[in-house]
Order: structure tokens, then sequence, then C-alpha cells
């Protein structure tokens, strides 16, 4: 059956052999063309939602959501954040003025916490006892702001506060608080370090950061995903930008990035950055390993040229059936590697091993040939079926590789029974003498024969570490959550972690659609029932409970505060003068007040007597400018609330529709479609956590959608498909095996290392807590396929071997040894990036080639050891 297919293909080789210049031109040529077809066909589209199946219920949910609601559809969010509230606010809009001009780049900027709506309406928002205290607060400091309305200077501050230590005066805040940021103003201009009172926080008293020292900035980019970066530009305009607002009043301000399309971005740069390094040391090794393991540079050179040639006809081939790479289908060119490598590595030690017995150049050649091929074809034909199997699954990405893959691996042995033959007749091998070995080419005969003298106990060891191993399966865990697979250095990885940590902020909440108000509000009120729930959030969430009686308490304040708000107030620089600086220093060490505790008086009179020191020994004009500075960090932000509370005072009441379109659009579609947003109560850091949200909220209503849901779902696809195919594959290949061996022991003893080697590499990734995840699964085709070809190649050879000899003493044995170490090398560098995901990768190849090694040399000669059947060469039995 092989011999039918093999016939052209062994034609194809001798010609090459006999016009060895010509072949090489010709293969080159097509190389060439294929690589132009490819470079002038070829895109990349870096869009992941594109690499699950769309028709799967989950994913028609999340477009649904996306289409109805497209305004955080790839959203990049910023998270502004500074020690002062006022800075923190002006920050964020300082962002959106400089983000506006660029339409080119940006849809849309939107302000969730600093929104113009929100000063208007922000007391409504306050709980009514809350209003009730403020209400009564400015009630009794009412002489106090008319005074500062009618001079805005520290002098006039410092006066109030003389009167305010002997009762004489009511401020709106206790004065602790008061006095001991007026003291850390003191300090802060003694050491020049940057500080700024926040009269917001000491109005409000808030008990959480976002919405005053932490703001939101919502941004929706314009991406390429033909690019391999496709937020790029966004990406470095907003950073252009964001060195703006770095500072604000000599204020510092951080502004951190996250976000799918931010998230994205750094994990391909991390990847990028680790691997030029890890790529480069893989090279290294892997050139070391050919050449250890050929012991001529001849070889190494002729494999190499074979895979680049392969790599050029596989680019090609999917430039012409897929025309578009994903960023998993993008892997293939390292599957082909890995398993290509295989291929030329055999042809190349089996002419090295007759050229040492003495044969003549072109009769080691050919009889390579002969004895290679058929199970070099055999190993092509199984690895492709295991690679097809993945065409039918929902996993789009993975779909994608195996049509590539698949058909690589018959590229593969086109190229290497065409380009080694032409190679090595052009560069032929002259053995020395240090070389020959007539006994053994790989392991000494001591080691070789351990399996076979130890047979019996090598089986009954299997079957134990079998059953030990699929008892340990239970153990293995799924990780799928991606974000736990990017550098977890990188800015927006750290910022998505913080943001999981806050119930309010997390962005792993769920979203529900409710058709019209009643529905809504029995969806919202059915999940808030919900032990894993924090709170359900929906348009009507934003509508001020009470309104009636907050009106009227924001009437009274109107009344109390009266017209002086309509007055402009501008802080008055130069009013404040050294001489009001001991005047008040004067005052409070006369003064024994109990307004303060004893600790806050001492820190005020100190830090201000060492400022009136420092002042004194400079300058007239020195120290002035030092006071105007120190006035500034004092009352600077002053007005800007005090406009915020005149703007309060025009509150009026609000319902669904007065809501502004940017804010109402997020909630309520122009069908009334309603959207509701499930917050967890609980970390969503943990996976655990996440299950459980999402199967409690999923039970209450079954249609949910959202982040939780993506991740697990997606994961679900992917182990289900990896599962199929893996399925499809060993009944394919074992029908495959039965045909063509015609012999069920042969065929279980293929199968068998590639059996073990993946229960056993289970078992270890549960005990050493290594999970599964989007990065590392890919490694399991290649595992699968290099374990089922080892196989192939082992059976085949011991049929051609007298029974006296051991296999681990032939070229076979060390093929397989010498092209699992170039996969090594080329991905064990992967296990030390900074790329988690990538650095599991390099981890469970690492594992799984060395357990397959082991399965192959010593567990598969052991049970092949039992049979009794004569030896025969695989292309003279059939």
């Amino acid at each position: 059956m092989i011999s039918t297919f093999l016939r052209p293909l062994l034609n194809l080789s001798r010609w090459a052999i006999s016009h060895p210049v010509w072949m090489m031109v010709l293969l080159t040529l097509g190389a060439g063309l294929s690589t132009y077809y490819a470079a002038t066909h070829l895109v990349v589209d870096t869009d992941t939602t594109k690499m699950l199946d769309p028709n799967l219920p989950f994913m028609k949910k999340r477009r649904q959501l996306e289409r109805i609601f497209p305004q955080d559809k790839d959203a990049i969010l910023l998270v502004v954040e500074s020690p002062v509230a006022e800075v923190s606010e002006e920050a964020a809009r300082r962002l959106k003025k400089l983000l506006a001009p660029h339409k080119d780049v940006f849809r849309s900027i939107y302000l969730p916490t600093t929104h113009p709506f929100f000063d208007r309406y922000g007391l409504l928002y306050l709980e009514t006892d809350d209003l009730q205290n403020l209400v009564n607060d400015l009630a009794q400091a009412q002489p106090f702001i008319a005074q500062l309305y009618n001079e805005l200077s520290l002098r006039s501050l410092l006066s109030l506060l003389s009167k305010a230590f002997r009762f004489e005066e009511q401020l709106p805040v206790s004065l602790d608080p008061v006095a001991n940021r007026i003291a850390s103003a003191f300090e802060a201009t003694l050491e020049n370090r940057p500080y700024l009172l926040s009269w917001q926080e000491l109005l409000f008293e808030p008990e959480r950061a976002v919405g005053f020292t932490q703001h939101f900035v919502i941004i929706s980019p314009i991406l390429d995903h033909s690019l391999m970066l496709p937020a790029e530009k966004a990406i470095t305009t907003l950073k252009s930008v964001i060195k703006e607002v770095s500072t604000i009043d000599g204020i510092p301000v951080q502004v951190k990035m996250t976000g799918e399309p931010v998230l994205e971005y750094e994990e391909l740069l991390s990847i990028t950055r680790g691997t030029e390094i890890a790529g480069l040391a893989s090279l290294a090794l892997v050139l070391l390993a050919l050449l250890f393991g050929f012991r001529s540079w001849k070889l190494a050179l002729a494999t190499l040229i074979t895979l680049a040639l392969g790599l050029a006809y596989s680019i090609g081939f999917a430039a012409l059936a897929v025309g578009s790479l994903n960023l998993i289908s993008m892997a293939f060119a390292v599957l082909y590697i890995g398993m290509g490598v295989d291929y030329a590595t055999h042809l190349a030690l089996r002419y090295r091993e007759y050229r040492l017995e003495d044969h003549s150049p072109k009769e080691a050649l050919l009889h390579s040939l002969r004895t290679v091929s058929p199970s070099l074809f055999l190993c092509a034909v199984t690895t492709a079926l295991a690679l097809y199997a993945f065409i039918p699954t929902p996993y789009k990405g993975i779909s994608e590789l195996g049509i590539i893959a698949g058909t690589s691996m018959f590229i593969v042995v086109f190229v290497t029974l065409a380009a080694m033959p032409a190679l090595i007749t052009l560069l032929p091998l002259k053995p020395t003498a240090s070389w020959k070995n007539p006994r053994t080419l790989f392991l000494p005969e001591s080691v070789a024969m351990f399996p076979y003298r130890h047979d019996l106990s090598l089986r009954r060891a299997t079957f134990f570490l079998a059953l030990i191993s699929l008892g340990l399966l239970c153990g293995i865990e799924v990780d799928f959550n991606p974000v736990n697979l990017r550098d977890p250095n990188s800015e927006s990885v750290q910022t998505f972690k913080e943001l999981l940590r806050t119930k309010e902020t997390s962005p792993m909440f769920l979203t529900a659609l409710g058709e019209g108000e009643a529905e809504t509000r029995i969806l919202e009120n059915r999940f808030e029932q919900l032990t894993t729930v924090e709170a359900a959030v929906s348009v009507f969430d934003l509508i001020p409970q009470d309104q009636e009686d907050k009106l009227m308490l924001i009437d009274e304040m109107a009344l109390i505060l009266g017209p002086q708000l309509e007055q402009p107030l501008t802080l008055q620089k130069g009013k404040t003068s050294l001489t009001d600086l001991k005047t008040f220093l004067k005052k409070l060490q006369q003064t024994s007040t109990t307004a303060l505790t004893e600790e806050t008086a001492t820190r005020l009179e100190t830090a201000l007597k060492q400022l009136i020191e420092q002042c004194q020994a400079l300058p007239q004009k020195q120290c002035q400018t030092r006071i105007n500075h120190l006035e500034f960090t004092i009352l600077g932000t002053f007005p800007k609330v005090m406009e915020k509370m005149r703007q309060g005072l025009e509150a009026g009441p609000i319902g669904v529709e007065d809501l502004p379109e940017d804010i109402r659009a997020r909630w309520v579609s122009e069908h009334d479609i309603y959207r509701i947003d499930v917050l967890p109560a609980q970390d969503m850091n943990i996976l655990g956590n996440v299950r459980e949200f999402v199967r409690e909220v999923r039970q209450a209503y079954p249609d949910i959608t959202g982040l939780p849901v993506i991740y697990i779902e997606s994961m679900r696809v992917i182990i289900g498909s990896f599962t199929q195919a893996f399925a499809t594959a060993i009944i394919l290949i074992t029908v495959l095996l039965l045909a063509i061996l015609r012999n069920t022991r042969e065929t279980f003893q293929v199968l068998l290392p590639l059996i073990m080697a993946t229960v056993i590499t289970g078992a270890v990734t549960a005990i050493i807590h290594l999970p599964f995840n989007y990065a590392n699964i890919i490694v399991l085709p290649l595992l699968f396929g290099l374990g089922v070809d080892n196989g192939i190649h082992m059976v085949h050879r011991m049929r051609q071997l007298p029974p006296q000899r051991s296999i681990l003493t032939t070229s076979t044995s060390r093929g397989i040894f010498f092209s699992a170490l170039t996969t090594m090398f080329s991905f064990m560098s992967l296990a030390f990036i900074s790329h988690a995901g990538i650095a599991s990768m390099g981890k469970l190849l690492g594992i799984g080639l060395f357990i397959s090694l082991v399965c192959t040399f010593f567990i598969l000669p052991a049970f092949a050891s039992a049979t009794d059947e004569s030896i025969k060469p695989l292309d003279e039995k059939h």
C-alpha cells in the first residue's frame, strides 16, 4: 500500500541524486514564488473574537450585546489617580479635551465619573441623611463662607481659624482634619514638596476613592486588525497625551491603561521582546544539537536548508488555502519546524549509518531512501490525520492551524525526499576513523539492553504507573482567564487585577438584557438576592431616590448660602504676608483651645514656626513668593468646590428621559432594550469565585453574558475541541495503522508510547500545578504528532533489526533523541520569558517531550520484546 504512493517520490529522489543542481534550482525557484505569493496574499488577522465559531450560543449573545450597546466594544479604560480629588477630576477632563481632536484614532471618549451632568445633579445622589448633615454644616459655616467670598486669601482663612479656636466661629468641618491638612501644607512648603489641600474631601468625607481621587475615562479606539498590533496607533497617541497631564498644579497624576486592546497590545510586545532573545538562544542550541547529533556540518546544513524550503512552501499553501493567519494558526511555523526536523534527521542519520558501514555515498543514500521513506510517509499521514481532526471543531483558530500544519506534513515529506538527496549528493559525507563504532550509534549496549533484560518488571511498572496517573488526572487544572497568561509586570495586567479586587470597579461583571421597565426591575431584584452578587445596576439606579425631600434640602441650602455663590471667586494673591503668619502663630500659642487635639495643635504650631524661621532667612521677595505658593496649596481648590456647589443648587427633578443621551444610550437602546450589569461580591482574581459567580447568576437568568461567561465558555469549547480532535485522531490513526501494518500487536506498540506519555504528562501537570491554558494547549498537537512518529520509527526499525540487537543502539533511536532535543531546545528557552502563557508552553513541552522519550526508549522495547514475530522491513512486508 505504501509503495504505491512512495514510488513516484522515490523516482524523484533518484532524479535528485542524478541532477542535484537542477533539483535545488527548481526547489529554490518554487520556494521563492511561494514566498512571494504569501507576501502579497497572506494577511494577519489579530481579531481574537474570530477565533471561535460565531454560531456558538455564548458568542451570539456577546454579539447581540455589542450590537445593541456598542459603546464598550474593544474599549480602552484609563484609570486616573492622584492624591487630590480636584486634580484627578481635572486630569480626566483634560484628557478628554486633548483626545477629542483625534477623530481618526478614537470613535468616542466618555467620562463616567466626571460627566457634567453629575456637577449639576450630584447632590441628589447623596443619601438623604448625608445631604441633611451637609445642609446643617453649611448653615453653621455661612459666615465663614461669606468672609472668604469677601476676601479669598490665606490671611482671611487664618483669621477665621483663630476665631474658631476660641469658638467665636463655627467651621463646616471638624477642626482637626482642617488643621492637620494645613499643617501638611506648612510641612510640604518647608520641604519643597508638591501638595494641594482638597476641600472636596474635607466637605464630603468620601469613603471610597472612586469618583474622588480615582476617575475613569472610557475610550473607543479605531482598531486595524490587518496589523500585528491593531491598537498601536491609539495607544501611541494615548501615551503622548497622558504625558501632558502627568502633573497638574505641581501634583503628580498617574494614568494607567487597561482594556482588551491594551492587554493584547502589551501581550504581543512582551512576546516579541521575550521571543527575540529566546529565539536566538534556541537557534544556537538547535544548531549545537544538530552538529552534535550528526557530527557533520554538512548534514546539519542540508537539514536546515531543507527545513527552510519546506517552510516557504508551507507559507505559500497557507496563503492559498486560508488567506489569513490568526494568533493561533500563526503557530503552524513552530509546529512545522518541531515536526519537520524529524524527517530530515532520520534520513540524514540513516545515511550516516550506512556510510559508517563503508557503503559508497550513492549506495548509502539509495539504501537510506529505501529503508526510511516508508516510515517517513506513514508518519506524515498519521500526523496529518491528527492535525486534520481539528478541522471540524468549533475552535476556528485551531481548525485553520489543522488545515495548514496537516498539509505541511505532506509538504515536508516531498521536500525532504527531493532536497535532502540533492544536498547530500552535493555535500558528500566523508566519515573519519574517530566516528566509527560498529556496534552502537546511540546508547552503550549495557544501557540499550536494559528494557529487554527487565521487560517484565517494566511492563508491570507501566501498568501500575498508568493506574496512578489516571487517578491523578482528576487533579488537572484549567486556567480559563487569559489575563493570567500575560506578563504580570505589565501596566495593563496590574491595573486590570487591581480593578478586579474592588467590587464596584471589577471589569468581570455580567450583563443581562431586559425588555421594558417591568422585566428589567424584576431581573434586577432577582439578581440582588444572590449571594455572589454585590449589586445589580440598571438605568433606574441612575435616578436618585427621595428626590422631593432632597430637592427641599437643596432649596434650603440655596437660601442659606444666598446669592453670594453667583459672585466670581478668585484667590487674591499677595494679601497674606509674613506678619499674618506670625500673628496666627502668636494667637495659636496664646490660646488654650479644646477645638484641637494636643497632637494636632503641636504639629500645626511646630510646622508654622519652622516655616516662619525659614522664610525670615530668605530675601523679602522670595519669602513672599513662598507665602503665595503656600496660599495656593491651601486655598487653590476652594473656588472649584464652590463652583460645583453652585451648579448643584440648580438641580431639579430628573427621570430616565432627562438623562443626557450619551449616558442613557449606555443603558437603554433606541428599541427600549434595558441593560442590567451584575457586579460580583467576591474577588474575581480567584478562578473559583468566577465559576461560582457565573453558575449562580446563570441559574437565575440563563441568557447572561459578559467577560466571565466568555472566558469560561471559550475554554470549555477549546477543551472540547481538543478532546474531540484527539479522540478522532486516535480512531483514524488506529484504523490506518491496522490497515497498513496488518498487525494488532505492532499497532499497539506504535500507540503505546503516545498514550502513556499523554497520561503521565497530564498527571505531572496536576502534581506540579501547571494548569492548561489558552497558550500551552497548542503544544498538545506537537506532542501528539511527535509521539506517533516516534512509535512508527521504532516499530519500523525493529522489523529490520536482527533479534539480538537493541533498537537503542541504532541511528533510528539517535534520530528520535536528537529530533526531540532540537524541538525541546527550540521551545525550552520560552519557559524563561516574562509572558506567563508562552513560558507555560515551554514548560509543558519540555515535560511532555522528556516523558515521551522515556516511554519510547524504555516502555515500547519492553513490550516489543514479548513478541516472537520475525522482524521484517515495513516496505518488504507490504
